[in-house]
């Protein structure tokens, strides 16, 4: 295999994928060229070394009590099986009995609903006495001409 030079590794990278589909953006050519040449060396120097690529051993994997962990596999399904399950019975339920609010509404907030509801009423009620509809506008403007003219 041939090494290849900075010149022709920006030309390559701009052959790439990532050179090709890239709509809209300046594509950096120097950078791209020198991440393509280093790519380009790293896969010579494996080929050379005829030395096959290799991912590397998972090494998270914990061995100790494993067997005890086998043992309690079972159990542990079971309560978090049993657990989701539960939960979503009780989703089912409160969707059935309060219908789109079962998210938000449980029975321990009763009364912090029942105020958030007197609440909007009277934030209502002061928005519907400060803007009048159209109709009762143009009836007090009526009212008044007339009161005007007699």
């Amino acid at each position: 295999m041939k090494q290849i030079t900075l010149d022709e590794a920006e030309k390559l990278a701009l052959e790439t994928d990532y050179a090709v589909f890239a709509v809209g953006v300046e594509i950096n050519t120097a950078d791209a060229g020198a991440f393509f040449l280093e790519g380009y060396r790293h896969c010579l120097n494996q080929i050379e070394s005829a030395k096959p690529i290799t991912l590397d051993k998972n090494t998270k994997f914990n061995k100790r009590h494993f067997t005890t962990r086998i043992l309690a596999f079972p159990f542990i399904f079971g309560l978090v099986f049993i657990a989701h399950n539960l939960f979503v019975i009780k989703r089912m339920w409160h969707f059935l009995r309060y219908g789109g609010e079962y998210v938000n509404f449980e029975e321990n907030e009763r009364d912090s609903m029942a105020a958030i509801f007197e609440m909007l009423k009277e934030i209502r009620s002061h928005q519907t006495d400060r803007f009048k509809s159209p109709e009762d506008e143009f009836l007090e403007w009526e009212l008044w001409s007339k009161n005007k003219n007699n």
